[in-house]
């Protein structure tokens, strides 16, 4: 199967698709770019909203015209229609060679979301002069929920916190370090919104890219967009790989089920122009592309203001 271009556009780092079932809008983002794109689905128009800050992450909150944003080591609340922004916390001790990268919501309102390790871009590409403490990664996994002071730490020795999500019964989580090329799964307390047991269930080939965001369809089955690698691929809940989706890009970066019927699969992508890393000769880099499938996505949860 292949995946088709649905609309080319010019992400240079475009991120994080989420469906909003509720008014039929697809939002993502350009993480570098700094933007915030909104899809309607009734008519295929596109509005955007510009932010001061480059973007890590978004999630729908219950209110309609609220979205929560990850930026730096921060959450803020955007409102959509008066483009303010509202800070809602910030991590307690994240170096500033760390930001968030991706996250969603599980069913009680919580924003799960992770941050990635910068120190090797800051020193090697960037040319800055940082001293960086040896020892592991400083990535990590964090959960929040409203009321709380600050973010709560879940997992560290991160490199490139990635795609997440949960099974259907939100007993299992799934995570991705990019720059290990793994996709984890986690037992997963609903209760507590914490996580435990790590087992990694699929080690992506060098060859194939890296794994980067991700969704699940309401067959428990993983679909993981693969950075440099041309591909989406569809995992079982236990990793067995059951399908490779080829993309007319080189650098598809994640994926979410899209439509009234959730059987599109809508691809995100970058092209990463400007950048050190764009060598993507498709001319396609940073467009929307999608799949008919023949499955369907679960609605997405919301974050609880």
């Amino acid at each position: 199967m292949n995946a088709k271009i649905f609309k080319k556009y010019d992400s240079v780092l475009g991120e994080c698709p989420i469906w909003d079932a509720s008014s039929n809008y697809l939002y993502w983002i350009d993480i570098i770019g700094k933007l915030i794109h909104r899809l309607d689905w009734s008519d295929k128009s596109i509005t955007s909203r510009i932010l001061p800050f480059e973007i890590g992450a978004v999630a729908l909150t219950d209110n309609p015209d609220l979205l929560i944003v990850a930026h730096g080591i921060s959450f803020s609340v955007f409102n959509w229609q008066t483009e303010s922004l509202e800070l809602l916390t910030t991590t307690a001790d994240d170096p500033k060679w760390v930001r968030f990268n991706d996250g969603k919501c599980d069913t009680r309102g919580r924003f799960i979301c992770g941050t990635l390790d910068l120190a090797d871009e800051m020193t090697r590409v960037q040319g800055l002069d940082i001293d960086i403490p040896e020892g592991t990664p400083f990535g990590k996994l964090y959960t929040y929920s409203t009321g709380d002071d600050s973010p709560i730490m879940l997992e560290r020795d991160v490199i490139t916190s990635n795609g997440l999500g949960w099974n259907d019964t939100e007993t299992t989580f799934f995570f991705a370090d990019s720059s290990r090329g793994t996709v984890s799964k986690y037992n997963y307390d609903i209760r507590t919104g914490l996580t435990s047991n790590q087992n990694v269930i699929f080690t992506v080939p060098t060859e194939w890219g890296t794994p980067d965001g991700l969704t699940l369809d309401e067959d428990g089955n993983l679909w993981v967009a693969l950075w440099d690698g041309w591909a989406v691929i569809k995992l079982s809940p236990t990793g067995e790989l059951l399908e490779k989706i080829e993309v007319p890009a080189k650098r598809p970066t994640s994926c979410a089920f899209v439509g009234q019927n959730l059987d599109y699969l809508m691809i995100t992508s970058a092209s990463m122009v400007g950048c050190i890393e764009n060598d993507d000769d498709s001319e396609l880099g940073g467009s929307l592309f999608y799949i008919k499938t023949d499955c369907k996505g679960t609605i997405s949860n919301k974050f609880k203001l």
